[in-house]
């Protein structure tokens, strides 16, 4: 997408529950490296001469990539024939090896979905289904060549056997609710729903949040009558809420501009009944109308581009019809200027002037192909990656096709000064992207996977952006440019494409990325991108003669062009993953003590046990009626209780932080089962903990994930929903916010991964509306962790009181996301005081050693004096521990002081029990007792070649002990014998 004005519009989304993800990650695995033993894939790499390289997804393991070098495939097995339909090779291949890629059954689990030919070779791509239903993202992708040998597998799939199935939510419902979700951030939009099909949904397989394990859903497409809005919807079909929504729009700019006196219309296609055909192929505009000249023109332009370079017959591949809609205003308020252009997934559609710049016609025209391929989601890296290829084609068309189309003597179509910016001739613009140098972008844009400006986020209004895909598209944009033109960037000198010219060079590129558009699935990432440009490269290479645009020449991409693509994707990072604050990623565990102190004791949660934590550590609980006697809505759960209450079919999927269990907040929407709001107008679900003594230094720490309502609306994005913790001191006659101070505790209690936002207040937002949220306009959790992360609560300043901690869900009437999920909660003590005792490493068998303990403020330099630290020692290696004398206060300087003579190896243990409210604190020292031995006498000298003996003698206390026999020579001590001496002992060399 582009705009005016020389900044980058990024489209807000319209999210739903923004998850992240963590995204996949790929650990590639170089050519030559040995899969791993017994896996099948080292039978795959042998197939491939030993020369496949591998790529693996971080979360779960599985293969993700296979490519082979140019001329060497994985030879195919006996059950694959040369004169098998390469679907059915492909889908062999996928039955002996899918199972590495985490499909348990690729025989009933994977479907061909699409094929195509390049080259001698044939691409297939798959759709992998779970329990009879698609998932979303799980495609696999299958290269094989003429004689049906392996080429590539590129893709992910969801390594699950089941899903639950609860179906609580019917079709129509779904249609319903999705169209109500879109009402709120379009008011006044005429939106349909298209009929809704069952799917199985896990954010972390399209790399964006992940927060909840795998869901059944429905999926829908949600657009108004003149497309100008169209987004997928994906509804969870246990619980009803909005798990996934994402702009099918990939636009040029986000703009209204209103004006009196238009003509608007609801209805862009063409030919229709709102719009007027001007042209067509055998009767083109007649040149009065530029806009309807300029479409012409330059879908002709992007069609004999793909025709004649690439070999494809339009959009769709068949011939199917370029159609454009010109001077395009939507009813009813923003004529007549209309200051955008987008692809509505069957035409092109142009507000007054859009049609007036070749690349922004491309780059739709670009997202056209993009959708009738891969498909990739307008989400996080695939998003990006989406966006950067159009911006790619739309640029190679520009520089190839548009210096034909200048008028004579002009730059109005391609101006070489402007190479490598997109959207230069748009109306009133001087550049909105610069491809060459994204960082000059304005805000700048990332060029590199741990660039800073790396962002999930619109950086002037904090609004999500899908994942950050109109930014984080100059990673693959400086990539492109870099193999095209060459430079040195991060590390890596590149010289570019070979070539005569530019335009030489330009085709190669094109082509590259051409054949990566037929390789990627709807859920690559980069980690996936920096492996299949490569092999797309080499299998472009294994095409031989690629045309040019002047007839009859052609040109041939070489090895040396590869590695210059291999520079390129290692010069911008693409196998790394994002360092960014703003990239969305879940934040870093915190330390477990911040005191200085260390973990002294631990009362540890992980709901992994077979029994349920509700009740004996946990309770739950829930608001009854407010005043109009309607009841909240919502509930926790144990993960597992959930599962034992519905079976396979229970809408909690197993997603923890750390083995199988979890507490779970549901943040359910209300209208699914009570449309009117006659019956529950609000949730507020809690869940707490059993009573504890606070003392100091004691912690409360939890892992937890969540993912809660939030949307556009009018400008601005609200979350309506949220979560709190909260703590009572009287058995919950009263509740405060752990996050601020109150009238108890004086201070905040929450002291790490702390609150994110603010909960929505909407009160009048639409007209009459008012919030039935209870913890509407207070801080607390909201929207998404985008992953499991950690939050940290320091209970010291309630010392002495009767505590108890509680997670609260707060939601307005309408609208639910995929809830909280809570693990890995710890209550333990951080000693307030430490011990350091030094002591001497070693003391010869009957000497002395001082031992010294110093009490300080954990964290801190500061002595605690008059406290009592006794002295413990036992002998090394045993259980038993003794007293020595009584206790020693310490000093001012917080010191004490003990003289000691340890008979044998000794541990010895300086602590104090704890007292004036602090907690215990020990350490521990060993002092080794070295034996005394008496030396004999040695020859002062002798004959080379003669033999002489050493003798000595060792105390009978320390008789068993071991002695080292060590000679000097070359300036060092050297053992030359050992031996266990008995009194005395004789040994000679």
């Amino acid at each position: 997408m582009v705009s005016s004005g020389g900044s980058l519009v990024r489209r807000l989304a319209a999210p739903a529950l923004l998850v992240v993800c963590a995204s996949l990650v790929l650990t590639p695995m170089p050519a030559h490296a040995q899969p791993r033993a017994g896996s099948g894939a080292d039978e795959l790499n042998a197939r491939a001469g030993h020369a496949a390289t591998f790529g693996r997804q971080g979360r779960t393991g599985q293969l993700s990539f296979v490519g082979t070098r140019p001329g060497r495939p994985a030879q195919r097995p006996a059950d694959i024939r040369s004169t098998d339909a390469p679907a059915v090779a492909a889908h062999r291949w996928m039955t002996r090896y899918g199972g590495l890629f985490g499909v348990a059954d690729p025989t009933r689990n994977l479907h061909v979905l699409r094929q195509s030919k390049a080259g001698p070779s044939t691409i297939v791509a798959f759709q992998q289904t779970v329990q009879g239903l698609p998932v979303v993202g799980g495609q696999l992708v299958v290269t094989v060549d003429g004689a049906n040998n392996l080429v590539s597998v590129n893709g992910e799939a969801l390594p699950v056997v089941s899903v639950p199935t609860e179906k609580r939510l019917s079709a129509a419902t779904a249609a319903r609710l999705a169209v109500q979700r879109l009402a709120r951030s379009h008011p006044g939009a005429r939106l349909v729903a298209t009929t809704p099909v069952l799917s199985v949904l896990d954010q972390r397989l399209l790399g964006g949040v992940a927060v909840g394990g795998p869901a059944t859903v429905w999926a829908t497409t949600v657009s108004t009558t003149d497309s100008t809005v169209r987004h997928q919807v994906y509804l969870d079909a246990a619980r009803g809420g909005v798990l996934l929504d994402l702009d099918l729009n990939p636009r040029a700019k986000d703009r209204l501009v209103c004006s009196a006196g238009s003509l608007p219309s609801d209805d862009p296609s063409c030919p229709g009944p709102a719009v007027t055909q001007v042209g067509s192929e055998t009767s083109p505009p007649d040149g009065t109308d530029v806009d309807a000249t300029d479409a012409y023109r330059f879908s002709g332009a992007v069609y004999d581009f793909y025709s004649t370079l690439l070999g494809r017959d339009g959009i769709d591949g068949q011939g199917g019809a370029l159609r454009s809609t010109v001077h395009f205003c939507p009813a009813p308020d923003s004529c007549p200027n209309f200051d955008n252009a987008f692809w509505t997934g069957r035409e092109m559609v142009y507000g007054n002037g859009y049609a007036s710049a070749l690349d922004v016609v491309a780059h739709e025209l670009a997202h056209g192909i993009t959708e009738q391929t891969s498909n990739l989601f307008s989400y996080y890296q695939s998003g990006a990656i989406n966006e950067s290829i159009s911006d790619v084609m739309g640029e190679l068309v520009q520089q190839i096709q548009g210096p034909a189309l200048n008028a004579p003597g002009k730059t109005d179509v391609y101006d070489p000064a402007k190479a490598w910016f997109v959207g230069e001739q748009l109306p009133g613009a001087s550049f909105t992207r610069d491809m060459a140098d994204p960082t000059r972008n304005s805000p700048a844009d990332p060029d590199r996977m741990t660039s800073p400006s790396y962002s999930a986020y619109l950086p002037w209004q904090d609004a999500f952006d899908n994942g950050g895909v109109h930014a984080n598209g100059g990673v693959n944009n400086k990539a492109a440019y870099l193999m095209a033109v060459g430079g040195s960037f991060n590390g890596q000198t590149l010289v570019g494409m070979s070539g005569a010219d530019q335009v030489e060079k330009n085709v190669k590129v094109a082509n590259i990325y051409y054949q990566v558009g037929l390789l990627l699935t709807p859920a690559s990432d980069y980690a996936d991108l920096f492996r299949v440009l490569p092999q797309a490269c080499n299998d472009v290479r294994a095409k031989g003669d690629l045309p040019l645009p002047v007839a009859g020449t052609t040109t041939r991409v070489s090895e040396a062009d590869c590695a210059e693509v291999t520079k390129a994707v290692t010069a911008t990072e693409m196998d790394r993953q994002p360092t960014s604050a703003a990239a969305a990623v879940p934040a870093a565990a915190l330390p477990v003590c911040t005191n200085g102190g260390t973990l002294s004791s631990l009362r540890f949660d992980n709901f992994d046990g077979t029994t349920s934590p509700l009740g004996a550590r946990f309770a739950r609980g829930q608001a009854g009626a407010d005043a109009s006697g309607r009841e909240s809505f919502g509930q926790w759960w144990w993960s597992k209780e959930a599962i034992a209450d519905y079976g396979p079919d229970a809408f909690v999927a197993p997603y923890a932080s750390s083995g199988t269990g979890t507490l779970y907040g549901d943040n359910a929407d209300p209208t699914t089962f009570d449309p009117f709001n006659d019956f529950y107008n609000r949730q507020d679900a809690a869940v707490r903990t059993s009573p504890v003594v606070a003392r100091p230094g004691m912690f409360l720490s939890f892992k937890h994930a969540w993912e809660f309502e939030y949307f556009p609306y009018n400008g601005a994005v609200y979350s309506p929903d949220g979560g709190r913790l909260e703590y009572t001191v009287d058995t919950g006659a009263h509740w405060y916010d752990a996050g601020a101070a109150s009238p108890v505790s004086k201070t905040a209690l929450l002291v790490g991964g702390g609150y994110n936002g603010t909960i929505s207040n909407t009160d009048g937002v639409v007209a009459g509306q008012v919030d039935a949220n209870p913890l509407k306009g207070q801080r607390g959790f909201i929207r998404s962790s985008h992953g499991w992360t950690s939050s940290r609560v320091d209970l010291s300043a309630l010392s002495g009181k009767t505590v108890q901690l509680r997670w609260r869900i707060g939601a307005d009437e309408a609208g639910g996301s995929l809830g909280w999920h809570l693990d890995d909660v710890a209550l333990y003590s951080c000693n307030p005081t430490t011990v350091t005792l030094t002591a001497p490493t070693a003391v010869l068998s009957g000497g002395s050693a001082r031992l010294t303990a110093r009490l300080v403020r954990a964290g801190t330099s500061s002595a605690v004096a008059a406290a009592p630290v006794q002295l413990w020692q036992r002998k090394h290696g045993t259980a038993a521990w003794t007293a020595v004398g009584m206790p020693r206060a310490t000093n001012a300087a917080g010191n004490v002081v003990w003289e000691q003579k340890p008979a044998v190896n000794q541990d010895y243990q300086a602590k104090y029990a704890g007292a004036g409210g602090l907690a215990p604190s020990y350490a521990v020292k060993t002092v080794l007792v070295k034996a005394t031995v008496s030396r004999g006498a040695t020859p002062a000298a002798l004959s080379s070649g003669r033999a002489f003996t050493v003798s000595g003698s060792v105390s009978p206390a320390h008789a068993g002990k071991q002695v080292l026999l060590q000679r000097y020579s070359s300036g060092a001590w050297h053992t030359v014998a050992k031996t266990a001496l008995n009194g005395a002992s004789r040994y000679s060399v």
